[in-house]
């Protein structure tokens, strides 16, 4: 389009339209930069603040899990406390009614039961055994006395029958009263059969020593009872007038662990174990590996795996804790809490996945609502230009028309001067503007008015 050629009203239209072009196109060039750099300041906003709620829950979710399973290996403990307690009160009533014979004989009458040095005794029959120190010394009328007496405590005995192992009376004279409880009904005792039969004094044993020691109720650690079986013992002294007249106690055979150990895992992949003060394995519901019941002799402290080696060393000093270790070439939590009073230790160990997948879903939950967050601001945006687009070309449209209305009113008075000094210069000199614009053009007009009346005359 040549410019030089149009006439004012196109050269005005042309002027006003481009000005205004301008002005607009710049408005709507700062007003984008400005939504645009608005857009990118919330996107960047939205992205690390999607990075740091996606962390925080990550993390927040992965500490609440560990403090869960932490809390969970401590009721564990507790409830496997409160099992093994019943022990406790058990030879509590026990130790109670033995020291009321001894104190009181007056109170119950002289009682017989099997001696198994001389007799054939079986399962859950309460017989005495006398050790060969004290048949060598011979057994006295007193001692025989109160053998006779202590008999009494043989239903009690049968009664315990049902929980325990073996249910057992060490008299510092030398002699036992003993219920064992056998596989089967017709085997024979331990203390009626060779080896034990003629070399059993309870005065020689772990528990009965220690008991003397400690002169209160204790824990024994692992051994093997005379039935060939791990066990522990929880034992306490009984007194007579004198004093201390010797220790009783009852056997807890480890298949109740055992028992308790496997009920308490809840989730697959969850390996639960017992350990016991010298870094033992009492029990496990792992059937290989480092982890498995390998015998009492095998200390978890010496371990080839280090984490696991180092772990058991604060379980037996009696540590409650949760921590990450490696075991073979994988990644675990172990979680262990101390039972109270027996010295073993509750250890749960599970697949570190296993406890971070709740918290990597919640940051994948949180990454996908602030994903879904940024995209309604994206598609906001774009929403925006489009109408920002449309608004502008409608103003665009709107400025145009009124540009050409715009030129129109500015030059029709300057046509009609220019048609009017046409016709006076065709010799109509009646010919009158009749021009109203309150500037130079409507000066102009008067005077022309003015000159055709002078060349009229």
């Amino acid at each position: 389009m040549n410019i030089r050629k149009l006439n004012i009203r196109g050269k005005l239209k042309f002027v006003v339209s481009i000005g205004s072009a301008m002005a607009f196109l710049l408005f709507a060039l700062l007003s984008l930069y400005a939504v645009f750099k608005i857009y990118l300041t919330m996107d960047d906003g939205s992205r690390e603040l999607s990075d740091n709620m996606a962390s925080y829950a990550e993390n927040f979710t992965l500490d609440a899990e560990q403090k869960r399973l932490k809390e969970v290996v401590q009721t564990r403990a507790e409830i496997f406390y409160e099992g093994i307690r019943f022990a406790q009160n058990d030879i509590t009533y026990l130790s109670d009614r033995v020291s009321d014979i001894l104190k009181n004989p007056q109170k119950y009458p002289p009682r017989s039961l099997p001696i198994s040095n001389y007799e054939k005794v079986t399962s859950k029959t309460p017989y005495v055994h006398l050790s060969p120190n004290l048949l060598k010394n011979g057994v006295t009328d007193d001692i025989s006395a109160e053998i006779r007496l202590l008999f009494n405590i043989a239903d009690l005995q049968k009664t315990l029958g049902n929980y325990y192992e073996s249910i057992f009376i060490g008299s510092e004279k030398g002699y036992a009263i003993i219920l064992h409880v056998m596989p089967n009904d017709d085997d024979i005792t331990p203390l009626s059969k060779e080896p034990l039969i003629n070399s059993y004094d309870p005065r020689e044993k772990i528990w009965y020593k220690l008991d003397m020691a400690e002169k209160k109720p204790v824990f024994t650690e692992i051994y093997i009872s005379t039935k060939g079986t791990p066990c522990f013992s929880y034992v306490m002294p009984y007194y007579d007038a004198q004093g201390i007249a010797g220790v009783l106690g009852v056997d807890v055979n480890l298949s109740g662990i055992q028992t308790v150990v496997e009920n308490s895992a809840t989730n697959e992949g969850e390996t639960n174990f017992i350990l016991g003060s010298n870094g033992e394995i009492l029990f496990s519901t792992e059937k290989s590996g480092v982890l498995a019941f390998g015998g009492l002799n095998e200390d978890l402290r010496e371990s080839a795996e280090e984490d696991i080696a180092n772990a058991a060393k604060r379980m037996v000093a009696g540590e409650n804790d949760i921590v990450p270790i490696k075991l073979e070439g994988r990644e675990y939590f172990l979680a262990f809490a101390p039972v109270p009073e027996s010295g073993f230790s509750f250890a749960t160990i599970v697949d570190k996945n296993s406890i971070i997948q709740p918290a990597v879903e919640a940051k994948n939950r949180n990454l996908e609502r602030m994903e879904k967050f940024r995209q309604s601001i994206a598609l906001t945006f774009l929403a925006f230009l489009a109408g920002a687009g449309i608004f502008l070309y409608i103003l665009l449209k709107l400025f145009a028309k009124g540009s050409g209305k715009f030129a129109e009113k500015f030059s029709r008075p300057i046509l009609e001067l220019t048609a009017g000094v046409k016709e006076i210069s065709d010799g109509n000199l009646d010919k009158k503007f009749a021009i109203k614009t309150d500037n130079e053009i409507e000066d102009l007009a008067i005077c022309m008015n003015a000159m055709t009346d002078e060349l009229k005359k």
